[in-house]
């Protein structure tokens, strides 16, 4: 049996981003370690804004900060076209909805398909590190920072 170490959390988060983006053609996920940078290279400039807005530039672990590089775009987009702009073509999202909220503000409803997804994070919880999850609680803790409206990320019923 290989000897238990644990990672630092940045490398957890940038796992988390893998995981989300894994199936999407457009996005590649890389994680430089000697500079802690974050990047992710989009084939679409839609896409990219979208993820820009979407995403902290910065990423703080106490006193650690990991920086998220994402290819820059001028064209403005409201929340809901940059969700689905950045979720278009990933099939792990069923469906992405806008309904009218209490007082008129909109609630923004994000579902993913219902399968559990595994990436790697040492963690305590498995042996070989492994961190079993739904993709609303990745979304949900990816997109966080970033909640300045109503989302709601949740698993399809289907």
């Amino acid at each position: 049996m290989g000897k238990v170490a644990m990672s630092p959390p940045w490398y957890d988060y940038a796992n988390k981003i893998q995981a989300l983006f894994s199936r999407d053609p457009d996005v590649t996920v890389r994680f430089e370690d000697s500079d802690l940078t974050l990047k992710l290279m989009v084939s679409k400039i839609e896409k990219c804004e979208a993820l820009q807005k979407l995403l902290p530039e910065k990423v703080k672990f106490g006193n650690v900060e990991m920086k998220v590089i994402i290819i820059p775009s001028n064209k403005t987009m409201n929340k809901l076209d940059l969700f689905r702009t950045a979720f278009d073509g990933n099939d792990a999202v069923t469906q992405i909805q806008e309904e009218d909220g209490v007082f008129s503000n909109p609630i923004m409803y994000i579902a993913f398909r219902k399968e559990v997804i595994q990436y790697y994070s040492d963690n305590l919880g498995d042996i070989n590190g492994n961190k079993s999850c739904l993709m609303e609680d990745i979304a949900r803790e990816v997109f966080r920072d970033s909640n300045n409206g109503v989302v709601l990320f949740c698993t399809d019923n289907k």
